[in-house]
């Protein structure tokens, strides 16, 4: 497994352990439930970024397509454990969520980020539909990666579009209508704004570069995105195989 891989999958956990780490501390009263989510929401992006950006920083004499693969592969990881973990249970739970404060803790894993955008402890209805709108959207990517790594690109890149043509429309209502109440409810600091359009906008501005690698590995006749994912994964596929595979391909 090359190194970048291994850099990518360690930012990868460390996104999802700092929010636990903090519910915890949150739940046994150690520390203060704003100052935890003032450090995790921010912590998670910057993981995010960090592991998206490693194979372009760290990629070393790695094979271009290699990078760009794992660019798309990690993006879609993300894509599919963020709104599974957290918009779509908030839009199951969240009449128990209505109203959460600090001293909630129990609730402290939504009410992290409802903090900074108070639609989320009003049970806003738009704000629910476009919690199960991001719902739908890990599943498509689940359907998208599944048949990415059995190298069935053209229909994967289908399910890549629809995803990123629900994630767009998503977004668009997200922002637009918060915009046009003059971002009244948004948390007025800047670590709420952070929040706020980081999180938010990272589903716009990434959907939007892995589409444009992903064109750019399957516009290469060659590219084969199953032995590629092997590559990455450290389980590189024998000569005898590959030329099987390129001969049944042919």
């Amino acid at each position: 497994m090359p190194v970048f891989v291994r850099l990518q999958l360690f930012w990868l956990a460390i996104s999802l352990s700092i929010p636990a780490v903090c519910m915890l501390l949150a739940v046994t009263h150690a520390a203060d439930p704003l100052l935890l989510s003032d450090v995790a929401l921010p912590g998670l992006l910057s993981c995010w970024i960090i592991a998206l950006a490693t194979p372009f920083l760290f990629g070393g004499k790695a094979r271009r397509e290699l990078r760009r693969t794992a660019f798309v592969l990690m993006w879609s990881a993300i894509a599919i454990v963020f709104p599974l973990s957290w918009d779509l249970p908030w839009a199951i739970l969240h009449d128990w969520v209505n109203g959460a404060t600090a001293q909630d803790t129990s609730k402290w894993y939504f009410w992290a980020y409802a903090v900074a955008d108070i639609r989320f402890l009003r049970s806003d209805p738009l704000m629910i539909l476009v919690e199960y709108w991001s719902g739908i959207i890990g599943v498509v990517e689940i359907v998208f990666v599944t048949l990415f790594l059995h190298n069935r690109t053209a229909a994967a890149i289908r399910f890549f579009v629809a995803a990123g043509c629900l994630q767009l429309y998503g977004c668009t209502v997200f922002f637009v209508t918060q915009l046009m109440n003059h971002l009244a409810d948004i948390r007025p600091d800047a670590l709420s704004y952070l929040k706020f359009f980081g999180l938010n906008g990272m589903w716009v501005v990434v959907p939007a570069i892995s589409g444009y690698l992903l064109l750019q590995l399957t516009n290469d006749p060659h590219y084969d995105a199953r032995a590629a994912s092997r590559d990455l994964l450290g389980k590189r596929v024998t000569a005898p195989k590959t030329l099987a595979r390129s001969a049944i391909r042919a």
